[in-house]
């Protein structure tokens, strides 16, 4: 289901049909159509629509695949598309004194979420994908800049020609001008997916290099037709999103890029040569 929605292209109600969907995977199975037009606050004709869009009959089709799927994907919660303003308005579900268990529990939630729904089958591939790319370009604006910043640090440790892209504006397509099916992108963006990433994602796409997306929703539309899309929660006990979930995933899959690449050792060994010198650590 999730690699059906990544490759369609859906308009926004078929959107929200579609989160709905794999949000209640586990209840599909006793809802009928209109109950998640009900739901949704979308026609019964839409929802069909969708059924369709993704290659089925009817929703009846689509109810049978779903029953036979046994997949593990993580629940977003609703509140995760909410601003940080809207966030702040929730009422909280602890007190003060609760503080350090509900987030010691909803970091461990955000880590099992990654395992429970890939295996690592999922980061091999993807670890492959940037070994075997010309150029590498770690994109990401905003709130993913730490991302961004940390993971092109490692990584060029490990491999050359490692691109951090991390500027909001023309910047961040001026670098990649040169961009070619030898490449690929990492591309961070969390819901509300500024305009730029789609714009990279576009650029990305239309010049045949491997888009690979890490997000928080595989309805995001930077994961539209991307090769490979890693899917993590973000879900906090504050107004701001959490980065466990999405620091796991990428420790992951550089400790995966290590495994299959070459031994960095000689990357290594130049680099403590000049941080010793300048003791800059």
């Amino acid at each position: 289901m999730e690699e059906k929605i990544k490759k369609a292209k859906l308009t926004k109600t078929e959107r929200i049909i579609a989160e709905f969907i794999l949000n209640n995977k586990n209840n599909i199975c006793f809802l009928t159509a209109t109950d998640i037009a009900k739901q949704t606050g979308i026609s019964d004709s839409s929802v069909i629509r969708l059924c369709r869009t993704l290659g089925y009959k009817g929703y009846i089709d689509l109810q049978q695949d779903m029953q036979q799927q046994v997949l593990q994907q993580m629940g977003s919660r609703q509140d995760a598309l909410l601003s940080p303003l809207e966030k702040l308005a929730l009422p909280k579900e602890y007190d003060g004194n609760e503080l350090m268990q509900k987030h010691l529990s909803s970091s461990i939630n955000c880590i099992k979420s990654c395992i429970g729904t890939y295996d690592q089958n999922k980061f091999d591939t993807i670890a492959q994908i940037i070994l075997n790319s010309r150029n590498k370009y770690i994109t990401g604006f905003r709130g993913c800049k730490s991302f961004v910043s940390w993971m092109a640090l490692l990584l060029g440790q490990m491999t050359p020609n490692v691109i951090r892209n991390m500027h909001g504006d023309a910047d961040a397509l001026e670098t990649m001008l040169d961009i070619s099916q030898e490449d690929c992108v990492v591309l961070f963006s969390f819901h509300r997916y500024s305009r730029m990433a789609l714009e990279v994602a576009a650029l990305t796409q239309s010049a045949k290099a491997k888009l690979i997306v890490i997000t928080d929703r595989m309805t995001a539309p930077v994961a539209n037709n991307a090769d490979e899309v890693l899917v993590v929660q973000t879900d906090g006990v504050s107004f701001f999103n959490s980065q466990i979930g999405t620091m796991f995933a990428v420790e992951l899959l550089l400790a995966t890029v290590e495994k299959l690449g070459e031994t960095p050792k000689g990357r290594l060994e130049l680099l403590e040569k000049h941080l010793a010198s300048t003791e800059l650590y």
